[in-house]
């Protein structure tokens, strides 16, 4: 070639003939010339250099064999997500090139593709954070903060994103290009979505932005829907775990950490009050070292105790992704027809039977479940009888048979949306069930040997549950067309209260107490006599320790601050069964418990990344198919068997302390900065405990306190059991 058409020649196809030439000398051995090559395009940072590289290599990509794997990672690994739109539609044409004519490179470039929807394992975000690119419609601003507490820009330069969804948007649209090129591609991406899965220690931005991300994905990729939905809950049922604690103790966690802000907030402005107004000697009176008091100074001596740091960040954490979770499931349920929504609810139920029914200590990821399958009668339907089929399926675990029972009885107690039918229904069954158990063992060699409470566990799960669920809907069972009380006598109770099996013996005593109060009044069934000979037998505290009711109570008030909307409107209190029970009988009792409380409004949708509110069109008929918190100990907040029935009278079984320890510490500073916690009702309620309730309290956080101490706390709070 001659020097005057060289230089004739543009500068990029120059650069494609040097890449062909090394990619020729690569097949026969020779590497000099391609690792110089590889080596310049690595070390290349100017845009525009950059955008010369992208014109070269799409006219030899034909050549790039799996042999230049060094040539293909330095191609993935050039920025692009955040460059201008020029910029970003060659570098899409370049990976859709490389697809096109080599499919072996499809996991390098899903790899490549799936890593950027990480907020901290991703590249995106830190460098949209750079960028000052911090704009969002979805994510919670206190989310969003920037690191240098500077504000964000009011514009960004042209073509390049100005939200950070927006800029996921074009993450998305290369991994539609590249599923759709290579469709085997989507047989890869469950393993792939899985590796990137934020870590649970990682804090709450990556968890927001990566689940956000993965729900846009079934817009456009509908049959990963079961895929997204079984990481999500495996993941969250792992967060869901470390936080132990009720309702009341979120929401004390919640209201210390906000009054402690607006005390951290007044004391500065009253500190800036007086550096504008005092004389210096004022000024200087209250600081150290004669030095103005700061922010820094500020937050150091109104700093929260670990333990209640890390509980408010899991709550944040887990009250953020379920926030999520429930706007895409109500935006389902308004956009899809009821045939969709019932495949969305298998959907969830897989996961929801892979991970959080074997699963003790969950407490809020099976609230997506009740949400759901309580937003139509058709959908408690589905729910009901996936668990029931679960129950009575001899060849699975006997720990999931037993949570059947119990999310069976949780969900016909606490869920609005349930219908007499339903209740009957399950009444009838365990009922049968029951007494085909007893006439079972009653026919069995062990039936003149020692009474073993365990080897019998899931008979007595299923007796609890039927306790339970008359407890809560006695009235409206009495009430409804097709019960009443000649219905309940006709599933011969009595014979299961006394017979050797001897339920009332082993089931835990609030609700035998509930049912046994209950029963009497209505003249079903007289339990009180055989309830004093249990208690009276020497052996009943062993026998009844030996079955563990601990996880039974599966749908308890719910406390998350951000997303208790979605959850109260359908759920129901025990406050609300005695309040029919002393105000209303017969159709009106069940009339009240089973519609909305007055007040009560449909739970309100958030905006979400774009495309979501498009599901029907994905999913409709025809359509194809911070800081560690995981390495700090958890709340070690005790646990006894609920008396469910008293802790929603506000009788805690566990008080929650957070200052009981940490506060003494900070009194002094806390009293200098604010004047006397006493002043706050809250502040009052937590010095009171600090200073009387310190041996309950170091329980709560961990410590050790003695059983004299505990019960004598429980007397000063008023525990009891039902009817005492």
């Amino acid at each position: 070639m001659s020097a005057d058409t060289a230089a004739a020649e543009p500068i990029e196809l120059t650069m494609a003939r040097i890449i062909i030439k090394a990619l020729d000398d690569l097949k026969h051995g020779s590497r000099s010339e391609f690792d110089i090559v590889v080596k310049s395009l690595v070390n290349e940072q100017e845009p525009e250099g950059l955008k010369r590289w992208i014109v070269a290599l799409i006219q030899c990509v034909s050549s790039i064999t799996p042999s230049a794997g060094d040539l293909v990672s330095a191609i993935l690994s050039m920025e692009w997500v955040l460059s201008d739109h020029h910029h970003v539609s060659l570098y899409l044409e370049l990976i859709e090139q490389l697809l096109a004519c080599n499919a072996s490179f499809s996991v390098a470039c899903l790899r490549m593709i799936v890593s950027n929807f990480g907020f901290a394992n991703g590249q995106l975000v830190r460098e949209a954070a750079n960028m000052r690119i911090l704009r969002s419609a979805v994510m919670p601003e206190s989310l969003l903060a920037p690191h240098d507490g500077s504000q964000a820009p009011s514009a960004t330069p042209d073509g390049i994103p100005d939200t950070i969804e927006a800029a996921f948007e074009r993450v998305h649209s290369a991994l539609a290009s590249a599923c759709k090129i290579v469709p085997v591609a989507k047989l890869q991406l469950p393993e792939i979505l899985a590796e990137f899965y934020p870590h649970k220690a990682l804090d709450t931005a990556a968890h927001f932005w990566y689940m956000q991300n993965l729900l846009r994905i079934v817009d456009y990729l509908p049959d990963l829907l079961d895929c997204v939905l079984d990481l999500f809950l495996q993941r969250l049922v792992q967060i869901d775990v470390e936080l132990q604690l009720d309702a009341d103790e979120i929401s004390q966690v919640v209201q210390y950490v906000a009054q402690l802000e607006q005390h951290r907030a007044a004391a500065l402005q009253q500190q800036q009050q007086q550096q504008q107004s005092d004389t210096p000697e004022m000024r200087n009176s209250h600081s150290p070292n004669g030095e103005p008091m700061t922010e820094a100074d500020l937050a150091e001596a109104l700093v929260l105790p670990p333990d209640v740091a890390n509980a408010h960040a899991l709550v944040l954490k887990i009250d953020t992704l379920l926030k999520i979770a429930f706007d895409f499931l109500n935006n389902c349920h308004q956009h899809l027809d009821e045939a969709t929504c019932l495949k969305v609810l298998q959907a969830l139920l897989r996961p929801f039977e892979r991970y959080v029914v074997p699963t003790n200590q969950s407490r809020f990821a099976q609230f997506l479940v009740f949400h759901f399958a309580s937003l139509s009668p058709a959908l408690a339907q589905h729910f009901i009888t996936h668990m029931q089929r679960l129950l009575l399926d001899p060849s699975k675990p006997l720990v999931s048979r037993q949570a059947a029972a119990s999310y069976i009885s949780s969900f016909l107690a606490r869920s609005r949306t349930v219908t007499d039918e339903h209740i009957l229904s399950i009444l009838a069954l365990f009922s049968e069930w029951l007494h085909n158990y007893q006439q079972s063992f009653e026919g069995s060699p062990d039936f003149s040997t020692a009474l073993n409470p365990l080897r019998h566990s899931l008979f007595y799960f299923i007796c609890q549950a039927l306790f339970y669920v008359f407890c809560f809907h006695h009235a409206r069972i009495v009430a409804a067309p097709g019960g009443g009380v000649q219905f309940v006598r006709s599933l011969s109770w009595s014979r299961l209260i006394n017979s050797r099996l001897n339920p009332l013996r082993i089931c835990s005593p609030s609700v035998v107490d509930e049912f046994a109060t209950i029963t009497q009044r209505l003249e079903i069934a007289y339990c009180f006599v055989i309830i004093k000979q249990n208690r009276s037998h020497l052996g009943f505290s062993s026998a009844s320790s030996t079955v563990d009711f601990s996880s039974f109570f599966t749908f308890e008030p719910y406390g998350l601050p951000q997303t208790r909307h979605f959850v109260d409107p359908y759920f129901i209190t025990w406050q609300d069964v005695q309040q029919v029970g002393t105000g209303t009988t017969g159709s009106a009792a069940a009339e009240a418990v089973a519609h909305h409380p007055p007040g009560a409004v449909s739970a309100p949708t958030s905006p979400t990344l774009a495309g979501m509110p498009t599901l029907s069109s994905a999913l409709a008929p025809g359509a194809s198919e911070g800081g560690s918190i995981a390495s700090t100990p958890s709340l070690n907040i005790p646990r006894p068997t609920a008396n469910p029935f008293a802790a929603e009278q506000g009788i805690s079984a566990g008080s929650f302390d957070p200052l009981s320890q940490s506060l003494g510490s900070y009194q002094d500073d806390f009293t200098d900065l604010m004047g006397s916690p006493e002043s706050s009702s809250m502040g009052q309620d937590l010095m009171i405990r600090m200073r009387g309730g310190a041996s309950h309290a170091s329980t709560a956080l961990g410590g050790v306190a003695s059983s004299a101490n505990t019960a004598q706390h429980r007397v000063q709070v008023g525990f009891h059991l039902p009817g005492k």
